[in-house]
């Protein structure tokens, strides 16, 4: 008998290790479109979420947990929108909003977006584009911007061979810190050879939404349950000092966007669930 409920009590322990937590948000019930979630920011309560390819934004007000509007752009070749940031200049200083920024991962670009607002309808329009150092001259692969803009850095993370799903021949993280281009320069190329600095980590599946916040680089990663995990990176020592099981806390969906939101991380994962950091499971 007391097997019988050690047994019970065992499988009881486990199960409540891989319970799902609830979601702060979902985008599923009021989204008007299967495409793809990627790479999200969110400004103040207002949250931009990418899709896949690029042409379509959808905007949610996250204090009234509701999709507001969409927006449509003009075909624009910009691949898996993995990451998305918001920084801290604005375009014009009566702009409401910061200049927005989308990483194109399989391209090595950076689209710089501005935003506008009138009469309550809300607008993009491209005004650069970053080129990213060559990826086969850099060794620098799948690559995806972190924006600093409160120190004006742009941070680039992504693989040092040509994977993202296999650590072979010795396959890394790699982040390396740039000046972030003034927009009125206009399309730019980043020269490698003017780094900040650059540091190197183990390999991991499949970079996902990042985010530079109160000094540390905040980014999710895999896409099986076994595999997603989130970290937390000291910028200046390049050393991680907080980990997180994703797939531990019983979430089976792969991450997409990282945001702040009333100054707590979230991620947004590919189903439109919006899950806090601090519910993952802390290693």
């Amino acid at each position: 008998m007391k097997k019988i409920l050690l047994s019970i009590l065992l499988f009881g322990c486990a199960a409540g290790l891989q319970a799902q937590v609830k979601p702060f948000m979902t985008e599923e019930r009021v989204t008007l479109t299967k495409q793809p979630r990627q790479g999200a920011a969110c400004y103040k309560n207002l949250l931009f979420q990418f899709r896949n390819a690029n042409p379509l934004i959808e905007i949610y007000d996250l204090k009234q947990q509701k999709r507001i509007q969409q927006i449509e752009l003009e075909p624009e070749p910009v691949i898996h929108c993995n990451n998305v940031n918001f920084g801290k200049k604005k375009f014009d200083k009566k702009d409401k909003f910061p200049l927005l920024y989308v990483s194109s991962e399989r391209d090595q670009r950076i689209i710089t977006y501005r935003v506008t607002e009138s009469n309550g309808k809300y607008a993009v329009q491209k005004v650069q584009t970053i080129y990213l150092p060559n990826s086969d001259e850099a060794s620098y692969y799948y690559t995806n911007l972190i924006v600093n803009g409160k120190d004006n850095k742009l941070w680039i993370t992504g693989y040092t061979r040509h994977s993202w799903n296999k650590a072979d021949n010795g396959n890394q993280l790699r982040y390396v810190q740039f000046e972030l281009p003034d927009v009125k320069e206009g399309d730019v190329t980043l020269d490698y050879k003017n780094c900040v600095s650059e540091f190197c980590l183990p390999f991991r599946v499949a970079t996902q939404g990042a985010i530079f916040y109160k000094g540390k680089l905040c980014q999710a990663f895999g896409c099986k349950q076994d595999e997603t995990n989130f970290i937390i990176i000291n910028s200046k020592t390049g050393k991680v000092e907080k980990e997180y099981s994703i797939g531990g806390a019983g979430i089976t969906e792969e991450p997409e966007g990282t945001i702040v939101y009333k100054n707590k991380l979230l991620v947004v994962f590919v189903t439109g669930n919006i899950y806090y950091v601090s519910d993952f499971l802390e290693k």
